[in-house]
């Protein structure tokens, strides 16, 4: 094997230049990123992961990555032969298929016009001192999904869509029950202890999942009701108040949960968009306000949809019942107080009164519009062209 040296890093690219030829430029072009990667040689390689805090991939993982270096040509073969003899008929008899999806396979070199490989995965589960790997590949099969197909060495395990593949076919071909091996699993996962994981010092670095928890672990504090935990994560700087993945103020607008309103609120959080309509939404005016004074505008953020257009669409909806008009009516109200325009267009080049211009009930489309036009009376804008509506 070349001079492989481990460094932290979970996820690689490693030259394993025949497996690399595996591509055509109907999957990957050489103009795409990935297809320029596979141009020179090289494959994205990741090592599976145990959930403990080993900073190393196994010995067998480090043996199967040798293993695939030295037996390229190997692979290739037992690729070219799993697809012809093996996947091919099974895709021909799950569905129905159009002729240019199945290029003929007489010789290795074809493949590259059936599978153009995306990624390597080194898994931890291993038989005889060699682990079993994932091949994620583009399909001409399936264009949509890619296939995965689980080899161990170069005996086919199992294939599956990209997204569907488990290791359901791993476990058996080790000699174990699956449902036993899986409730275990679910067991062991349970009880793991809910920490922020701190980087391993041989390396400086965290695994995925560390990394992964590590990104839920705010929004965990929250869903178990660890606020004060929580505003001391915050208080430490290990996150801003915007979060990693969502931020943390609509989701405590949502739960109503005002203590962590309210810190959410003190941090002065700068993505409000959401925060917003989630306070609009539960009829927290006063909350609403103090998003406006943190700099929220509500005229920036129209999309697909402006805010009273989507109020507009509940209010036909609901139009039957006296107390949900009553309290859309007003939601309504506070975007006028706070000078919202209903003439801003969205990415469809579309007001907030598109919804009523399509509007066939004459009754509701006079009861909005006469409640509208009251609204815009107050204000400084043009009253609405009723012949546009």
């Amino acid at each position: 094997m070349k001079n492989f040296v481990f460094n932290g890093d979970w996820k690689f690219d490693y030259s394993l230049p025949s497996l690399a030829k595996l591509n055509s430029n109907k999957f990957f072009p050489p103009s795409y990123p990935h297809g320029e990667k596979l141009l020179s040689g090289k494959i994205p390689i990741s090592f599976g992961e145990k959930r403990d805090d080993t900073p190393d991939p196994s010995d067998e993982q480090f043996n199967t990555l040798q293993w695939i270096d030295h037996n390229q040509e190997n692979i290739l073969t037992s690729l070219f032969n799993h697809v012809k003899n093996i996947i091919y008929p099974f895709y021909l008899s799950e569905i129905d298929f159009d002729e240019d999806w199945f290029p003929p396979l007489f010789e290795i070199p074809d493949l590259t016009n059936v599978l153009g490989i995306e990624n390597i995965t080194i898994v931890t589960h291993a038989k005889n001192g060699i682990s079993y790997v994932y091949y994620s590949f583009k399909f001409s099969v399936d264009d949509e999904h890619g296939i995965v197909i689980i080899l161990h060495e170069t005996d086919l395990i199992g294939f599956d869509q990209i997204g569907s593949i488990d290791d359901q076919k791993i476990i058996e071909d080790l000699g174990l029950d699956y449902s036993d091996y899986n409730t275990k699993s679910l067991e062991e996962y349970s009880k793991r202890e809910f920490k922020f994981h701190s980087p391993h010092p041989k390396y400086g670095k965290l695994k995925p999942w560390q990394e992964a928890e590590n990104r839920r672990y705010p929004y965990e504090l929250i869903n178990k009701n660890r606020i004060e935990d929580f505003k001391i994560f915050i208080n430490n700087g290990k996150i801003s108040i915007d979060g990693d993945i969502t931020p943390f103020l609509p989701g405590a607008i949502r739960r109503e949960n005002m203590e962590l309103v309210e810190f959410c609120l003190s941090k002065k959080p700068k993505k409000l968009h959401d925060s917003f309509l989630s306070a609009l939404d539960k009829d927290m005016f006063g909350i609403s306000s103090r998003i406006i004074n943190l700099g929220y505008n509500i005229n920036e953020h129209v999309g697909g949809s402006s805010i009273l257009n989507s109020l507009i669409k509940k209010y036909i909806r609901s139009f039957s019942n006296p107390i949900e008009i009553s309290k859309i009516e007003k939601k309504i109200k506070f975007l006028f107080l706070n000078k919202f325009n209903p003439y801003l267009q969205d990415s469809y080049k579309q007001n907030s009164f598109n919804s009523i211009r399509y509007l066939k009930d004459d009754v509701i489309k006079k009861s909005l519009l006469d409640f509208l036009q009251e609204l815009i009376g107050n204000t400084n804008l043009e009253k609405i062209d009723m012949s546009e509506i």
